[in-house]
């Protein structure tokens, strides 16, 4: 049984709109997830978060150096600047 040229065709019409139908819901999906990551305009997002949470901990962190080098500093040195 051989198929016609129109069978061909309609047969392949029917087979790319069906693997297409059933892949939509998987690239709507997967468009979202992306969005999600990186945001609408790309910097934003899971991502952005992430970056920004990491860029405040590396300055929370450089402060608490900071701070802690300066507390050394002034016990170390207390009778020299207090007097005592």
């Amino acid at each position: 049984m051989a198929f016609s040229k129109s069978d061909k065709e309609y047969l392949g019409s029917a087979i790319t709109l069906a693997v297409k139908t059933a892949v939509e819901p998987i690239t709507e999906e997967l468009r979202k997830h992306g969005q999600t990551l990186f945001g609408p305009d790309g910097s934003n997002g899971l991502y952005g978060d992430m970056r920004t949470m990491k860029r405040t901990v590396r300055k929370l962190t450089w402060v608490y150096g900071m701070a802690t080098g300066a507390v050394g500093m002034l016990s170390f040195f207390k009778n020299k600047i207090f007097g005592g």
